[in-house]
């Protein structure tokens, strides 16, 4: 990273405080997580522009890759006190919890959005995909 960017500093705190507070197992999870957001993102910039626009399948599983719920998530593990095992954190039960929570989170930012709003006291939510 560039030294004189505005944001070096913070970005290697973070970092910095990631490595002392952090396990091998937790970074390991940060790093994938934050692949996982910026591989979404990466994907969603073209895409709308594209068209025809991609299928609302495609769409809705890109978007909960790039809403970042799997990195909340992750710096939250970071912050307790124990460091959950990779077993448990890939088990079937929490894989689907933590996805729906991701999925919740999509239809929120969608619904949230400038474009679901319309006129002051008329909700319209314009799909990217109408």
């Amino acid at each position: 990273m560039d030294p004189g960017h505005p944001l070096s500093g913070t970005v290697l705190e973070l970092a910095t405080r990631l490595r002392e507070l952090a396990d091998p197992r937790q970074r390991r999870r940060m790093v994938d997580a934050h692949l996982h957001w910026l591989m979404g993102a990466a994907w969603e910039i073209p895409a709308t522009v594209r068209r025809p626009r991609p299928s609302v399948n495609d769409y809705l599983l890109t978007r909960m890759m790039y809403v970042a719920s799997a990195a909340v998530l992750t710096w939250v593990q970071v912050s307790e006190p124990d460091v959950i095992d990779d077993t448990e954190i890939t088990s079937r039960p929490v894989r689907a919890l933590t996805e729906m929570a991701g999925a919740v989170r999509t239809i929120g930012a969608i619904t949230d959005s400038p474009a679901a709003t319309g006129p002051p006291g008329i909700p319209t939510i314009d799909w990217w995909w109408a």
